[in-house]
């Protein structure tokens, strides 16, 4: 027993020195992520063929709920909506420093799984006026990144009646 802890003690020393020198000297690092970040955790992934029949202007939003389903979220005016699916997490972890004389700089990152949107927006007739995929980001709900995309788009033109529509 006591031959493992110090087997142990010697392997975290070991370690521990071999970090802090790569920290030190500058350092570059990719460590895999195990989860495959292909599988759905849940909703329904959508990929470029599958929304390929959407056409700007032309596609009504009957054919695209009748298309892709009903499992979507939307504003309350109905102007958009949102199919979303989460991914598994996996990816890599990876990590760049450099230190010497005088400073340090340094990033790294993750990439996850996560989730995913498809975007439809609508003009007033109920007709596709913008489509895009996202990846929104965790600090913010579906809905608010939806609003914040809807209002990123140009405001459709406005309808004017004309004269022969104006009852005499």
């Amino acid at each position: 027993m006591k031959t493992s802890l110090r087997r142990f003690a010697l392997v975290w020393r070991v370690a521990l020195g071999a970090a802090t020198a790569l920290v030190v000297s500058g350092c570059v690092g990719v460590l895999p992520q195990p989860v495959s970040a292909t599988k759905v955790e849940s909703g329904r992934k959508l990929s470029a063929a599958d929304v390929a029949f959407i056409q700007i202007g032309q596609t009504t939003r009957t054919e695209v709920v009748a298309q892709l389903g009903t499992n979507y979220l939307t504003l309350p005016q109905q102007r958009a909506l949102a199919y979303s699916w989460e991914m598994k997490g996996g990816g890599w972890i990876w990590w760049w420093c450099v230190a010497g004389y005088g400073g340090a700089a340094g990033d790294g990152g993750v990439t996850p799984g996560g989730w995913r949107a498809y975007f439809v927006a609508f003009d007033d007739c109920g007709v596709v006026s913008a489509t895009e995929f996202r990846r929104p980001s965790t600090g913010r709900s579906l809905h608010e990144h939806l609003y914040a995309w809807v209002g990123r788009l140009p405001a459709p033109p406005a309808i004017t009646p004309s004269l022969a529509d104006v009852p005499k």
